[in-house]
């Protein structure tokens, strides 16, 4: 079964574009939703912004893949996020 997906980042607002760092919290349930979104307000101008981990989803592959085996298309979900995550206005 998979944890939660915790990790501190940061991000710069897409309206006032001052950098500000939050920590995402990601469950097994949330991860397999498409899209995968994180919604935030800026601390500095208060806009409602969301960011969309869909791009950072990946697939952890153990084992080898052979002839009849899937276990390749079975690995559980996790993010590799980029240091620094892009925002856009949330819609309303």
């Amino acid at each position: 079964m998979s944890q939660n997906i915790v990790d501190r980042r940061t991000t710069r607002c897409c309206e006032c574009k001052d950098t500000f760092s939050y920590i995402i919290r990601v469950s097994p349930e949330q991860l397999a939703q498409q899209p995968l979104l994180v919604e935030l307000s800026c601390p500095y101008c208060k806009s409602k912004l969301s960011i969309d981990l869909s791009p950072w989803k990946r697939r952890n592959i153990t084992g080898h893949k052979g002839l009849g085996d899937d276990s390749a298309e079975s690995g559980e979900l996790t993010l590799e996020l980029p240091e620094e995550l892009p925002t856009q206005l949330r819609e309303k």
